[in-house]
């Protein structure tokens, strides 16, 4: 898919996660397919999806965003999905395997079992505003030029929820270069 993108648009949004391995790994593959096309691999803009909240308690953060951790990492576990080689493959295929689309983003679905907050902390950024700015400016420094946040599971506390985004807001955004 990253490849068919290369060739084919200008700009691609990666849906991999947050973990900086994961998103330096899809640039390199957009501009070698890029310039196998024979075509310039700087004419490519980059960004991603990123599951994000600020909130100072990180075991609340992370629960606040399990639920759309559980649709984005389906998506990478997903039937034709190549999970070889990657950390955590077996979260992915578990996800994928078990996904409980009438639950779709709520923490409360059978799938998000399967996602422990070691697989939260790599794939997604939830915890207090200084950590989520430090993780941005990570995947920014790869060569980002968009970030598109998703943020609050649909079961999440509606409080909480508002809380985190009001924090990425006024907290996270303005720090970000």
């Amino acid at each position: 898919m990253i490849s068919s993108a290369a060739v084919n648009a200008e700009r691609i949004t990666f849906a991999v996660g947050a973990d900086p391995k994961r998103i330096a790994a899809g640039i390199e593959t957009a501009r070698t397919a890029r310039a196998g096309a024979v075509l310039d691999p700087n004419e490519l803009s980059f960004g991603a999806f990123v599951n994000c909240t600020a909130n100072p308690d990180m075991a609340a953060a992370r629960q606040v965003i399990l639920g759309t951790v559980g649709v984005f990492a389906h998506f990478s576990g997903m039937a034709g999905a190549d999970t070889s080689g990657l950390e955590d493959a077996s979260v992915f295929e578990s996800v994928a395997a078990n996904y409980d689309m009438a639950n779709h983003a709520r923490s409360g679905a059978a799938h998000a079992a399967a996602i422990d907050d070691d697989f939260v902390d790599r794939f997604a950024i939830a915890g207090p505003s200084d950590y989520c700015v430090e993780r941005l400016d990570s995947l920014l420094d790869l060569g980002l030029d968009h970030l598109t946040f998703v943020t609050a599971s649909r079961d999440a506390d509606p409080a909480q929820a508002q809380a985190g985004n009001d924090r990425i807001a006024t907290e996270v955004l303005p720090q970000l270069r």
